[in-house]
């Protein structure tokens, strides 16, 4: 599994599954370079009495351990952005977060922001896209007018440059866009529904699209409903259960979740693994993070 290509989104942020294995790594847009946790593998989640152990340990391990391109703030304007790919940094041109609803998206293969200005709710939202790691850019105007009261965007592409929006109104209700060719052109889906949930991130992979709660993950149908992941129960309970993330490479799906098994206990991380695109799930491991 090679380690190539996971938004965010300053709401933030990923997931999915196809019948064959993709021939390049998904990207995984991390919520920031900056506030990447650290992670130990040593104890697998007991699942009832017994313990799960899943295919390939190895294939499971890179999913938690890649976090790809990610983005902070610059500075000293913590409204501008820096996109980190590692051997190189790039601040997005023309774009800032001051007064606007904003969201943030890096991969491999594209680089997107999007935002809609919070003082004038008749403004258009704007998206602008690179395919080159920031070398240039494309800038896409999408008319707003129709949309009452926009309150967050949340924006994820897939290795192949196809990609969705989501634009969150007032009541939770939810309008999507899709584009085929990183953003030079999108178009409104009608025809997806607004699950019943309080969305805090989406992501786009080759084998589907995953929008998810603070505590709840929905699959997107191919007839644009959303379907919800019932996950099995954990042996040890928690008190507080927050989804992180959600990254997907082949066969293999991996959901993040931060819990505290009790009010006074710090955050930990809870993964959840599929290896049948989405059917079945497994508690797989804890890990401690930083603070």
């Amino acid at each position: 599994m090679k380690a190539k290509h996971f938004c965010t989104c300053v709401v933030i942020l990923c997931l999915l599954l196809a019948g064959c294995a993709p021939s390049e790594r998904e990207s995984y847009p991390a919520s920031s370079a900056e506030d990447r946790s650290s992670v130990s593998l040593e104890q697998p989640q007991e699942e009832g009495d017994s313990l799960w152990t899943p295919s390939d340990p190895n294939a499971v391990m890179e999913l938690i351990q890649y976090n790809g391109p990610g983005y902070y703030d610059a500075r000293p304007d913590p409204n501008e952005i820096i996109l980190d790919y590692g051997d190189k940094k790039i601040k997005v041109p023309g774009f800032t977060r001051e007064d606007n609803i904003s969201c943030v998206f890096a991969n491999e293969g594209t680089a997107a922001v999007a935002w809609h200005s919070q003082q004038d709710d008749r403004d258009s939202i704007w998206v602008k896209t690179s395919a080159d790691q920031g070398e240039t850019w494309t800038l896409y105007e999408i008319p707003s007018a129709d949309m009452e009261k926009i309150e967050h965007l949340y924006l994820s592409f897939d290795q192949n440059g196809e990609g969705i929006l989501a634009i969150q109104c007032v009541g939770n209700r939810l309008h999507f866009l899709r584009t085929s060719d990183r953003g030079n052109s999108w178009h409104g889906e009608e025809r997806i529904s607004s699950p019943d949930t309080d969305p805090h991130g989406i992501a786009a992979y080759t084998n589907g699209i995953y929008l998810y709660g603070w505590d709840d993950l929905w699959k997107l149908q191919d007839n644009g409903t959303w379907e919800k992941v019932s996950f099995p129960q954990t042996a040890e309970p928690y008190a507080n259960l927050k989804i992180d993330c959600v990254k997907s490479d082949g066969n293999i799906t991996l959901v993040t979740m931060m819990l505290k098994s009790d009010g006074e206990s710090p955050w930990e991380n809870l993964y959840f693994v599929s290896e049948d695109q989405g059917q079945t799930w497994h508690p797989y491991r804890y890990a401690n993070t930083e603070g």
